[in-house]
């Protein structure tokens, strides 16, 4: 049956005995939905002998007996004290199933359970956890400043070590550190190129005039469409990535010289220091095949365009790559003249 609550016109009906001996019965109102508003009786007792009786068919009639208005309230505050009582049961069931799981929750064995365990029923206990023990950070100002402390720092740190106190007494730290950060400086300088790089004509003045004066500037004129011009920005590629200190561009022929023939492609121009060093016009400049490595003895015969930024000096990095270059050529040729071997061989 729905809820139900008791009423105050119960006064309106008879009184009718429980039959459990325990005085007349209380009078409720039920709020279900199949009998909304409909009066019935319920036990007096603490704890009733049935939740419902019966239904008030009869309404009150004078000279028959009734309960007092007192009993009625006496009885209402009964049930109502037998409602909180049952509230506090299910309360304090609730209460004792939590204690329960909390024990078996934070408990982390008991005996029965140790007792199991050396019987070999459960597998053994975990092992209890233990912090790690706090290690403070080591401080940079303590450490012991020596050739390996100052490899690992990077260019900004070794700048900003020039007024250490603790490198002031310590002659040969202090020359290491200017040559570490020479080294640095040197090779962020190398790694400044690398590839062949497109420009407009609106950028020639810029990237190739205005270059700084140690740095050489290769400059290939060419348009799409020409196997010459391919052939030749190909052993460019090849040569930018060797030589990383050589600054390398390529610029469409007419964007940097109006109404340039295009039979004059492709076109090398060398500049260093805002003038023109050298022109090779054409491809036959280069060899009858021509290759990365025939194109670097080409533009190293009389000045050091190629730097890779080891070398040191200027005659001496033309040297160096005069001597790689044969090297290579002499071992591609040595190569390729021991595939036509195998070949031969083979066919035999």
């Amino acid at each position: 049956m729905a809820s139900f609550t008791s009423s105050a016109t119960s006064s309106t009906w008879p009184r009718r005995m429980c039959a459990c001996g325990h005085g007349p019965c209380i009078v409720k109102i039920s709020r279900s939905t199949k009998n909304p508003g409909r009066p019935y009786f319920v036990c007096p007792r603490p704890v009733p002998c049935v939740s419902w009786i019966g239904w008030c068919e009869e309404p009150r009639r004078e000279n028959q007996g009734y309960a007092s208005p007192q009993d009625e309230i006496a009885m209402q505050l009964r049930a109502d004290v037998i409602d909180i009582q049952q509230s506090l049961r299910v309360l304090k069931t609730i209460v004792y199933v939590l204690c329960i799981v909390v024990v078996i929750l934070v408990c982390p064995s008991t005996q029965w359970d140790d007792i199991q365990r050396k019987l070999g029923n459960l597998p053994p206990k975990p092992p209890a956890f233990k912090p790690p023990s706090f290690t403070p950070a080591e401080d940079e100002d303590s450490k012991h400043k020596d050739k390996a402390w100052i490899d690992d720092r990077t260019e900004e740190q070794l700048e900003d070590l020039e007024d250490d106190p603790d490198l002031d007494d310590d002659r040969f730290l202090q020359e290491y550190r200017k040559k570490r950060l020479g080294e640095l400086r040197q090779a962020a300088k190398v790694q400044r190129y690398g590839s062949v790089v497109p420009i407009s004509g609106s950028d020639f003045v810029r990237e190739v005039s205005q270059a700084p004066p140690d740095v050489w500037v290769v400059v290939i004129l060419y348009k799409d469409g020409y196997p010459e011009c391919g052939l030749l920005l190909q052993c460019l590629e090849q040569l930018a990535t060797k030589y990383p200190a050589t600054k390398f561009v390529k610029i469409i022929s007419t964007d940097c010289i109006p109404n340039y023939p295009d039979c004059n492609l492709p076109t090398l121009l060398v500049y260093n220091n805002s003038a023109v060093k050298a022109n090779y016009v054409g491809l036959h400049n280069f060899g009858r095949r021509c290759t990365p490595e025939g194109v670097a003895l080409v533009l190293c015969q009389s000045d050091p365009v190629l730097n890779d930024g080891q070398s040191g000096s200027e005659p001496s990095s033309r040297e160096a790559v005069l001597k790689g270059v044969r090297q290579r050529l002499i071992e591609k040729v040595v190569r390729d003249h021991e595939d036509d071997d195998d070949d031969r061989s083979s066919s035999d």
